[in-house]
């Protein structure tokens, strides 16, 4: 993101940097292409996806210049170090599958991906050789690969955390670099061109929101994610019920509480309920600081306790006669619950960034 706006900030005045910050730029896709990778291990379908997307890659950057034999050499052997990769991850997938059929289809899609990687490997030989046709031969062949390499990816068995939405995000980051570096390759060469200009920065833009969306993906698949944003609901419909509640009981028109239960009942029940929710944010803190794993049931524990926290602040409002007690007790419940949402906020955040420590002692 730091390269990207680098780039938009010097198209027009510094043309000259333009270079530097695109090398930036592509080195900073490869190391998030290799950490998606590395954070999707523990899925194999995930790997599968990724690895296919960078022989994809290479695939159709070899077929771009089929005439220049040195450059299909050196697409050649990347192609060759993509396919050992996810023809590897394809053999462990299918070793790990238990349905026959499905592990059936994974060996012979194995078999045919790795037919065609041989084939075109040995029209990219012609191509060296200067053999005549060979360049034709060597895009037909791509094209086979490419269809051969969309088998596999039809694999779809996912397992444990969806790491679906963090690959697409990857590869989305990674096609809209690629038309941003082309543009700015453009620009770099006639610097007063305004097209060139406009095409760059519509590239930016394109790959600025795809970074967003990539760290919105990444975010979600941090411990806790999900179950804090549940959590956060939960306490943003509980303090809109206090809210009403409050307001109803000004008014006087409070719902009566269950029957044959006592205002000292309830006392206990919110102070229990209060007592049970001191631990739990305790609990969430400490996952928070030191054991991230442990934050979403954490969070579960909140999401369930306020409730009961709010049920039983409102049984307690109907059956005490004073009023200005009842509003008084509604309203340290109401802060109560309005303290306890930025504290979620903020153990999501940490999660999610450790080393945004002070998002939690604030």
């Amino acid at each position: 993101a730091s390269s990207v706006g680098c780039i938009a900030a010097s198209a027009r005045q510094f043309p000259e940097k333009l270079g530097p910050f695109g090398k930036q730029a592509a080195e900073a896709v490869s190391e998030i292409v290799d950490a998606t990778q590395d954070a999707a291990a523990i899925d194999i379908a995930a790997l599968i996806q990724l690895s296919a997307y960078k022989l994809a890659r290479d695939v159709r950057k070899l077929a771009e210049n089929p005439r220049d034999a040195d450059l299909v050499i050196e697409g050649t052997k990347d192609v060759a170090r993509d396919a050992r990769a996810l023809l590897a991850n394809v053999k462990r997938a299918a070793k790990e599958e238990k349905d026959a059929r499905a592990r059936q289809q994974l060996i012979l899609a194995t078999e045919a991906l790795a037919r065609a990687t041989e084939e075109l490997a040995a029209a990219a030989k012609g191509v060296a050789n200067r053999e005549p046709g060979a360049n034709h031969k060597l895009v037909d062949k791509a094209k086979i690969l490419e269809a051969k390499i969309r088998d596999v990816v039809a694999y779809q068995k996912w397992q444990g955390p969806n790491f679906r939405p963090l690959i697409d995000a990857t590869t989305t980051v990674a096609d809209e670099s690629v038309r941003m570096i082309e543009a700015l390759k453009v620009v770099s060469c006639k610097p007063k061109d305004g097209g060139a200009q406009t095409q760059l920065s519509v590239a930016t833009q394109a790959t600025t929101a795809s970074i967003c969306s990539l760290i919105q993906a990444a975010e979600e698949l941090t411990f806790g994610h999900r179950e804090c944003k549940d959590a956060v609901e939960a306490i943003q419909c509980a303090i809109g019920d206090l809210d009403a509640t409050a307001i109803n009981a000004a008014v006087g028109i409070l719902p009566p509480a269950p029957a044959r239960t006592t205002n000292q009942q309830f006392k206990e029940e919110l102070i229990e309920a209060s007592r049970n929710l001191a631990a739990i944010t305790g609990r969430l803190v400490e996952a928070a600081k030191a054991s991230p794993e442990n934050l979403g049931s954490a969070a579960t524990e909140i999401q369930a306790i306020v409730p009961v926290i709010v049920e039983s602040s409102k049984n307690l409002a109907a059956t005490t006669a004073d009023p200005d007690t009842r509003q008084s007790q509604l309203q340290l419940a109401k802060d109560m619950t309005d303290a306890l949402l930025p504290l979620i906020v903020a153990s999501r955040e940490t999660s999610t960034n450790p080393s945004n420590r002070h998002a939690l002692a604030s």
